[in-house]
């Protein structure tokens, strides 16, 4: 027996060792899960706060399309009305030319007739008076 116990005293026994590195190794680990799982959860929240914004800035686009989408029906109906506008314009100035004429026309016959109607009442008056 003395034998046994001599050999049992030279040996070295390793599982202590072994089980101490594997709880390293371990916490290591759970250390390293506990950190990535962290990690996911911020950035888990800085992409729900990202969504948020690029929703935000949607909408904003939209209600910015919807008023483009306005203003340029709104430019179209103004160029209509210009358009109709400057088409009446031209009318009446091709109106207005053909009736300037006859207004200087008239213009001019009233002044000749008062040149002629006012000599002849001179002359009445004149005569009237003697």
């Amino acid at each position: 027996m003395t034998s046994l116990s001599r050999r049992n005293q030279n040996r070295i026994d390793i599982w202590p060792v072994f089980v101490d590195a594997l709880a390293s190794l371990l916490m290591v680990i759970i250390f390293l899960l506990m950190i990535f799982v962290i990690a996911q959860f911020f950035l888990g929240e800085a992409l729900t706060g990202s969504n948020k914004a690029l929703n935000k800035l949607r909408v904003q686009t939209n209600e910015l399309s919807e008023l483009l989408s306005l203003e340029r029906t709104n430019n179209l109906k103004l160029n209509e009305n210009i358009k109709s506008l400057s088409d009446r314009l031209s009318l009446l100035l091709q109106s207005s030319l053909v009736v300037l004429p006859l207004l200087f026309l008239s213009a001019s016959s009233v002044i000749v007739s008062i040149v002629l109607v006012i000599p002849t009442l001179l002359v009445a008056l004149s005569l009237s008076l003697s």
